[in-house]
């Protein structure tokens, strides 16, 4: 799948057509977030970029906070997403500033 083509799938994403992976939900503990609170920025945020993994997985770069950004990776298989990382990043990774 193309990443043009992911863009538009994940605008579909829905309460209903996703499941969290085993690891996410132990990432999501681990890392203090909340699964609703990152649903909400996949809804309302622009994607900040996005990386093609394999075929159906992608890094998805969203702007968490002033200081830190949220890396989702997702897998859409068989017309449902699949939640597997969430993964915090210093913002100043991605836009480069000192």
């Amino acid at each position: 799948m193309e990443i043009e083509e992911f863009l538009e799938i994940i605008k579909t994403l829905s309460k209903t057509n996703y499941e969290l992976t085993e690891h996410f939900v132990h990432r999501l503990e681990e890392r203090n977030f909340k699964f609703d609170e990152l649903y909400n920025i996949i809804k309302t945020k622009k994607c900040k970029g996005i990386i093609n993994q394999n075929s159906d997985t992608f890094k998805l770069y969203y702007e968490y906070d002033s200081k830190k950004d949220i890396i989702l990776v997702i897998a859409y298989r068989f017309n449902k997403f699949y939640f597997i990382s969430p993964i915090p990043q210093d913002s100043k990774r991605r836009t480069k500033h000192e």
